[in-house]
C-alpha cells in the first residue's frame, strides 16, 4: 500500500528480515489483479479470476499455467507440489487438489455453497469459510474436514454480526487461518470491502478464535 488508503492493487513487496524493511517485488503483470498468492520461497503461486501463475525465482516472473478444471478464488499450498485451491468459472462451490505444482488439477468435492477461503494444515485435515444463502442476504459458516476434503462437517455457529459481515466479502484475500485441527481464526472486517481492509479509517477489525475444532468461537 502506499499510505493507509486506497490499496494498490498491483503493488506487491517483499522482505527478508522480519518485516523491519520492505522491498518492492512487482507492480506490473498481474492483470487482473491477482487474488491469493503464495510465495514460501524462490518458488510460488498466484491466482487470478481467469488463471493461476507460477513463478520460481521469487515473483520476478511468472508463467501461466491453464489447466482445466483450474481454481479462481484462492489456493493454498501445503508444500511446493501439494495444493488445494476452490472456486472454478463455472462453480464457485468447487474444491480442487493438485500434486504436481499446479500443472494440473482435479475435482475433490462440490461443497454446495460458495467458498471464501480454505486452509489445509495437512494434507487432510483442513478449514473452509463458506457463504450459505443469497449473497447479500445470507450468513458464513465454518466447515471442517479430517479427509482431504471429501466429506465436510459444519462447526459451531459464528457470532451473528460477524456471520453476516463476512458473507458481505467480495473475493479476495483470505480471512481463515487454520493453526492446527483444532485451532484456527477468523478476521472479521469493519467493513465489508477488501480497500477498507488495510484502511486505518475503517475502524478495528474483529478476531475471532477457536480452539475446540470449532465447537465454539470467542472474541
Amino acid at each position: 500500500t502506499e499510505g493507509q488508503c486506497p490499496v494498490e492493487r498491483d503493488h506487491v513487496d517483499e522482505t527478508g528480515d522480519g518485516g523491519r524493511t520492505w522491498h518492492l517485488m512487482r507492480t506490473v503483470g498481474f492483470a487482473p489483479t491477482p487474488i491469493s498468492m503464495v510465495i514460501p520461497s524462490a518458488k510460488g503461486w498466484a491466482t487470478s479470476s481467469t488463471s493461476v501463475l507460477r513463478t520460481i525465482d521469487g515473483g520476478l516472473n511468472w508463467s501461466q499455467v491453464l489447466p482445466a478444471p483450474s481454481p479462481v478464488n484462492g489456493i493454498d499450498f501445503i508444500s511446493f507440489e501439494t495444493g488445494f485451491g476452490w472456486g472454478t468459472i463455472a462453480d464457485p462451490s468447487s474444491l480442487l487438489a493438485t500434486s504436481n505444482g499446479g500443472h494440473t488439477w482435479r475435482q475433490i468435492s462440490a461443497i454446495g455453497s460458495e467458498l471464501l477461503g480454505v486452509d489445509f494444515t495437512d494434507s487432510v485435515h483442513g478449514w473452509a469459510l463458506v457463504i450459505t444463502g443469497e449473497t447479500g442476504g445470507g450468513t458464513a459458516e465454518v466447515l471442517t474436514t479430517a479427509d482431504g476434503g471429501l466429506r465436510w462437517v459444519a462447526a459451531g455457529p459464528l457470532p451473528k454480526n460477524a456471520a453476516v459481515s463476512l458473507a458481505n466479502l467480495p473475493v479476495g484475500p483470505s480471512v481463515l487461518q487454520a493453526l492446527s485441527s483444532v485451532q484456527a481464526r477468523i478476521v472479521v472486517p469493519s467493513q465489508p470491502s477488501v480497500l477498507s481492509l488495510p484502511c486505518a479509517a475503517s475502524g478495528p477489525n474483529l478476531l475471532l478464535g477457536t480452539s475446540d475444532r470449532g465447537r465454539s468461537w470467542t472474541v
